[in-house]
Order: C-alpha cells, then structure tokens, then sequence
C-alpha cells in the first residue's frame, strides 16, 4: 500500500514538473496602459512563440523582431507605429522567422515601412503603410514592404500600401 501510495506521489509530481517547465506555451504581453512603455520594450522581453497587443495609441518607435512572435492590436482603437520621418523603418524584421504583424498602421519612415532581411515564415496582415521614404530618395529599399535576401513563406495579404507623393505626382518608391 505505501508503495502505491508513494507511486501516486511521485506520478504526480512529475506531471506537475512538466506541466510547470513545459516551454512551448505562449505568453501575451500588453503595450500601454498597465504595461510596456513601448512595443520594442515588450518585443525583448517576449520569447519566442509569444504575442505582443498593443494597447490604442502612437508609438514613435522602429520595433525590431528577430525571433517568432505575433504583434497586434489589443482592440481597444487604431495602433500606430509612426517614424516620424527620422527612422528607417517603423517594422524590421531580421533574421529568424515566425513572425505575424496583423492589423495596424506603420508610417513616416525614411525606407520601408515594414523591412525583411533573411527572415522567413512572416504573416503581414491587415496592415496599412503609409508615408514611406520622407526623403523621396528613390532608393530600391524605399517601400511599404521591402525584402532583401528574404526566406521562404512570406504573406502579405489585406494591406492598403499608400506610398508619398511628394516631389512627383507618382512618388518615388513602390508598394512592394
């Protein structure tokens, strides 16, 4: 009987144990108000597999993503990742893959609002791009989505990509 009862215990405890160690489950993480000051501030603290909602508002920031996460709004109004015509991107992605964008507004970038390099296995969704290359530089890197040396499985789906038109009627940088 006590070894039976000492069997139980131990089948018990180690259920626990990899119930509590078990690393694949994902953790959200929230932006704004009772959370992160900025997306970038969650994006490192986050492990891959994890989700970042980002609470209403404009982030003046370029978040950079190199491992597998899903950044959306909370859905509580309008996300912006705005550049303020100072920084390159408002989205890079490096290396790595995994990576869902879904649902918000980048824009005001120098280059692309949204940058790929050698990332693979990236989901841009229901995005809107807007006010890219500032400088109307006419750069081939300059655009809503850019990707150099890009891997497989990358979707871009359900965007509006709206480029800068200034200094020509046609803008100086393409959508893709």
């Amino acid at each position: 009987m006590r070894a039976l009862a000492l069997l139980s215990v131990l089948a018990a405890a180690a259920a626990a144990f990899f119930l509590l160690t078990d690393s694949s489950s994902a953790n959200t993480l929230d932006v704004g108000p009772g959370g992160y000051a900025t997306i970038g501030a969650a994006v490192q603290a986050a492990g891959p597999g994890d989700s970042v909602l980002i609470h209403t508002g404009t982030y003046r920031e370029q978040v950079e993503l190199d491992k597998q996460l899903t950044l959306r709004p909370y859905g509580d109004g309008p996300v912006t990742v705005d550049g303020q015509c100072q920084r390159d991107h408002g989205v890079y992605i490096g290396s790595g893959s995994g990576m869902v964008l879904q649902g918000f507004t980048v824009k005001n970038t120098l280059a692309a609002s949204i940058f790929i390099e050698q990332a693979s296995d990236v989901t841009i969704d229901g995005m809107t791009l807007q006010d890219f290359d500032c400088q109307t530089l006419g750069d081939v890197w300059r655009a809503g989505v850019a990707s150099w040396y890009g891997g497989s499985n990358i979707t871009i789906t359900n965007n509006t990509i709206q480029f800068r038109t200034s200094g020509s009627p046609y803008g100086y940088a393409d959508g893709i």
